[in-house]
């Protein structure tokens, strides 16, 4: 089994596709699965990005979620980015953090006969670790990702992300508006 970075990106789409519609986002054209929508005379962009590491068999892999100002809604790349963790509270983030550390406890790690990593001495300690289930809580205002091992880990993401996304949009552009953009 793999996951490849389009099926992540096509059961995001799918999944949250239809609420950022009804909420009048557009999707924008180009390499990463993004929507926006107008906001005064520029515009506020979504965007998603998995890992450039890629998925591999040991560790799964992670994407993100990111807010922009555009300057039009066609635009790819904005200004004042936020990772959505940094528009979550603590009792939010505390979910993302159980729900990564759900599927850390699940990582197989790497096997015997896997092909040996070539990597720096202690690297692959620092590997392990950072695949480990968090024990201390996010910090508010702190980037975090979204950790999957399978299709269904995206969907599960997916289910959380769905009834908050519009919300974190409107508090994303909110907090632009104190910023004077």
């Amino acid at each position: 089994m793999t996951v490849a970075s389009p099926q992540v990106y096509a059961t995001l789409r799918r999944a949250l596709g239809p609420t950022l519609k009804a909420a009048s986002f557009e999707r924008v054209k180009g390499g990463r699965l993004a929507w926006s929508r107008p906001a005064g005379d520029q515009a506020i962009g979504i965007h998603f990005a998995v890992a450039s590491s890629g998925w591999t068999a040991a560790y799964g892999s992670h994407f993100t979620l990111g807010f922009e100002q555009l300057a039009e809604s066609t635009a790819r790349e904005g200004s004042h980015p936020r990772d959505f963790g940094s528009l979550l509270g603590p009792e939010e983030l505390e979910m993302v953090r159980r729900r990564n550390n759900l599927v850390a406890r699940l990582l197989p790690g790497p096997r015997p006969g896997d092909p040996p990593l070539l990597l720096e001495p202690n690297a692959l300690d620092r590997l392990r670790r950072s695949n480990s289930p968090r024990r201390k809580p996010y910090r508010t205002g702190q980037d975090v990702s979204m950790r999957y091992y399978s299709l269904d880990d995206v969907a599960s993401w997916a289910l959380f992300l769905e009834p908050r996304l519009v919300a974190l949009a409107d508090t994303y552009e909110v907090w632009l508006r104190q910023q004077g953009s």
